[in-house]
């Protein structure tokens, strides 16, 4: 897995290839939202899963994710993970 885009950019940096199994899992994870404590951070996202014949693996599989303070109430930026996994899936 790559981080493609950040904001603040390099939010996850060098922490983030470990996490790559966590963010982009096995594909019974589809239609949930994945979150995992880095430091004092909290990362959530919505693995998409996109199948067809027209990529390499015949899946293209990404995540947008967010980067909350794991003090913050995660429950808005979960439907937002979701929101964005069914807006990008389109």
């Amino acid at each position: 897995p790559t981080v493609c885009c950040s904001d603040p950019p390099h939010a996850v940096g060098k922490q983030f290839k470990p996490l790559g199994r966590y963010l982009l899992p096995e594909t019974f994870v589809r239609g949930r939202v994945v979150s995992v404590v880095l430091d004092d951070n909290v990362i959530l996202g919505a693995p998409v899963y996109i199948e067809d014949t027209l990529y390499d693996r015949n899946c293209f599989q990404f995540n947008i994710c967010a980067v909350i303070g794991s003090r913050l109430d995660a429950e808005p930026y979960r439907e937002m993970a979701q929101h964005l996994a069914i807006a990008f899936h389109a």
